[in-house]
């Protein structure tokens, strides 16, 4: 994925990695739940921990 830089509202380039992860849900919305996939443990697991988040680097 890309996204621009400016777009962010941020000047300069960027130093440092950020904690990201993300979780795609499979539901037909019928009430069924089908499953996830999770990347970074942090958020289908409830724990809401940054530890389980993975370090991305921006790049500009």
């Amino acid at each position: 994925m890309t996204v621009p830089w400016a777009s962010l509202g941020l000047a300069g380039k960027p130093t440092a990695s950020i904690g990201l992860g993300f979780v795609v849900n499979d539901s037909d919305n019928d009430g069924r739940a089908r499953g996830w996939s999770e990347w970074g443990a942090a958020i289908a697991n409830n724990s809401k921990s940054a530890t389980g988040l993975r370090a991305v680097q921006l790049t500009g």
